[in-house]
């Protein structure tokens, strides 16, 4: 079985897109939100968007519930693909999807940046934080049939590979929803939870480091910190802050469904080791 992943953050147009990939790559099986997808019908699974709330949603997608991963886990089983394409915010999402379903982990991750312009990007989180939308790659029936959920339009959309890509272009039936979870803005986290958040984190991944100072803001694209810490006497500061940066907003974005806008952090500080 080859798997390959297709990462990017929440709302920057994946789902919309799977379609194309996978027909251009030829592959079997699609999972999206929880859900199997092979030619052009959902198989097994329920989706993310019809939980009424986020952390639900992740849970879902992460595929935690024990009933929902035996479904699925029984029709790979049953059905054996030669080639599945998994969708997630992160390499480390989609790993834990792996993991859960028993799968390899992918031998090739795709970045949304690798397959839509930067302006097509902005149009797709545009959709979502102003209005909450969100794409199904199947169509509008096979949707009704299956996820019970509001369904706002079909669509039917053309994808023309970007250059050097040389090959026909894919036409796709899909269907826009608007989970109940996006409500609009029916779901809220306090400063102060994500403030823990980013405490904790750091305390069982980094206990060496000591946080100075959390400067916390948000918009309607997401999330915007600036984190100061104190660093190890003696490590390479650049590489460990990056390190820090990258996994900080995977764990925000899967675990919450937060959309992290920016994360800045700065050196304000060592630590040294006690002497003994």
């Amino acid at each position: 079985m080859i798997v390959t992943a297709l990462v990017g953050p929440s709302g920057t147009g994946k789902s919309y897109r799977a379609i194309m990939v996978a027909q251009q790559k030829g592959i079997d099986l699609i999972i999206d939100d929880g859900l199997l997808i092979a030619g052009n019908q959902i198989v097994t699974g329920f989706s993310a968007k019809q939980q009424p709330t986020r952390i639900a949603a992740i849970k879902t997608a992460l595929f935690q519930d024990d009933c929902h991963r035996q479904t699925a886990l029984g029709w790979i089983a049953n059905h054996k693909p030669k080639s599945v394409l998994v969708l997630g915010t992160s390499p480390g999402m989609v790993n834990k999807i792996a993991s859960r379903l028993e799968i390899p982990k992918p031998e090739k991750i795709l970045n949304i940046e690798d397959i839509a312009s930067p302006g097509e990007i902005k149009t797709a989180l545009f959709q979502r934080n102003q209005f909450g939308n969100h794409v199904i790659p199947v169509p509008m029936a096979e949707v009704k049939q299956k996820v019970p959920i509001k369904l706002i339009r079909s669509l039917q959309v053309v994808f023309s590979p970007r250059p050097p890509v040389r090959s026909k272009p894919v036409w796709a039936d899909q269907t826009l929803i608007r989970p109940n979870f996006t409500g609009i803005g029916s779901m809220y986290i306090a400063e102060p939870a994500i403030t823990k958040m980013v405490e904790l984190f750091m305390a069982r991944n980094y206990p060496k480091f000591k946080i100075q100072h959390i400067d916390l803001d948000s918009g309607p694209s997401g999330i915007f910190l600036n984190l100061r810490l104190a660093v190890p006497y003696g490590q390479p500061i650049h590489t460990l802050l990056a390190e820090v940066q990258v996994q900080l907003s995977q764990a925000l974005a899967e675990f919450t469904g937060i959309t992290v806008s920016s994360l800045n952090i700065e050196a304000s500080g060592l630590v040294f080791s006690e002497k003994r």
